[in-house]
């Protein structure tokens, strides 16, 4: 079994939070996109739909969601679709898990930093819990011992520390972000146990198969992005929609429309 490195997961901490620290600094470049008065996080469902004030650099985003495209449809989606073809059930549910768990450990640091210790403990427990009792993680005995899964990341994290969304963008292979969320993606990275592997070609296989698994599960979302009159609108608007649920744990603010 391949371990982290020593000095590699003993300074990852220090690198995030430096990495955290300049982004909440540049947090006037990232506030600076708004439109009426409202910013895309404080936007409604319906707001994001009309997601376009927030897209000021459609034209360059357009042509990487091409190019993102083009690579998915030739190489991404194929290896998703033969993995979820051969693969069966039990495996890629242990597959899913065990990343999940590994997970579990980067999403109580961000529920810690939100302010929420009690979701960061359950986070915390449900990785010693599903370690110790899950076979390594590929088994998920923790939530049917009652501790729920949470979903945070160092982006969400930003936004609760009034980090402004910033523009949408679509980055070349990692695909949709806001340009906060693209400032906070390597501290996430930094945050994956994975990344740390000592052997390049272990880190290599376990970031590989983590893709394959995410675009698997992701596979019976596409007929919808199909029926789409407009793909790219499509993604972009499911994204922002998305990344604001994800901000406020399933509770977004309403704003109402004001008719003069």
């Amino acid at each position: 079994m391949q371990h982290v490195t020593q000095k590699g997961f003993s300074t990852w901490l220090g690198r995030a939070l430096a990495i955290g620290a300049l982004a909440v600094a540049s947090s006037g470049c990232a506030t600076a996109v708004q439109r009426g008065g409202v910013s895309a996080d404080a936007s409604s469902t319906n707001a994001a739909v009309r997601a376009t004030p927030v897209d000021p650099w459609e034209g360059f985003n357009r042509t990487m969601f091409a190019v993102n495209e083009a690579l998915d449809r030739a190489v991404v989606k194929p290896v998703a679709q033969a993995y979820d073809t051969v693969a069966p059930e039990p495996v890629k549910k242990g597959v899913s898990n065990f990343f999940g768990n590994l997970g579990d450990l980067w999403i109580g640091f961000n529920n810690l930093l939100q302010g929420k210790p009690g979701a960061a403990a359950n986070d915390w427990m449900r990785f010693a819990f599903n370690t110790t009792f899950g076979v390594f993680g590929l088994f998920d005995i923790a939530s049917e011992a009652g501790l729920p899964k949470h979903n945070e990341d160092f982006g969400q994290t930003l936004a609760r520390w009034g980090v402004g969304s910033g523009p949408y963008l679509v980055l070349p292979i990692l695909g949709p972000r806001t340009l906060r969320d693209a400032a906070a993606w390597p501290v996430d990275r930094l945050g994956d146990p994975t990344t740390h592997l000592e052997d390049d070609t272990a880190r290599f296989a376990a970031k590989s198969l983590e893709i394959v698994e995410t675009r698997a599960r992701l596979l019976p979302l596409d007929a919808q992005a199909d029926a789409a009159i407009d793909r790219y609108a499509y993604v972009r608007d499911s994204y922002l929609q998305r990344r604001q649920y994800l901000i406020y744990d399933g509770n977004p603010p309403v704003v109402y429309e004001r008719y003069e």
